[in-house]
């Protein structure tokens, strides 16, 4: 803070008169209050940021953790949906192993008739 009383008598004892002195100090005085800040109003400043830094970094949260839910709601029904379609393949493919395991046995079984045949 500006001690104006002060700032006057260092004026008059560099050899301005009084008046102008005093005036000047009053001037200065107004300009300082108006335009500078003191510790106590960047104080003020400083807890009002972080407060509301406090509630951005609340918020950001809160919608990170309804994105992070979203997606793993997502990725949840991507990996059924696959797994679904894993087991449908897979069960086709037992299917077809199991008809190809029966054309085989059939052709095995045919073909050693037919030679049991030409040979006795």
């Amino acid at each position: 803070m500006l001690d104006t009383l002060e700032y006057a008598n260092e004026l008059k004892a560099a050899g301005v008169p009084e008046k102008q002195a005093e005036v000047q100090a009053k001037a200065l005085a107004r300009v300082a209050e108006d335009n500078l800040a003191t510790k106590r109003d960047l104080k003020e400043v400083d807890t009002s940021i972080r407060g509301e830094l406090v509630k951005v970094e609340s918020s950001l949260r809160g919608e990170i953790a309804k994105v992070e839910s979203s997606l793993r709601g997502e990725i949840a029904k991507v990996e059924s949906s696959l797994r679904g379609e894993i087991n449908q393949l897979r069960a086709e493919m037992n299917g077809k192993f199991t008809l190809l395991y029966w054309m085989i046995g059939f052709n095995l079984a045919f073909t050693a008739a037919m030679l049991m045949k030409i040979v006795f």
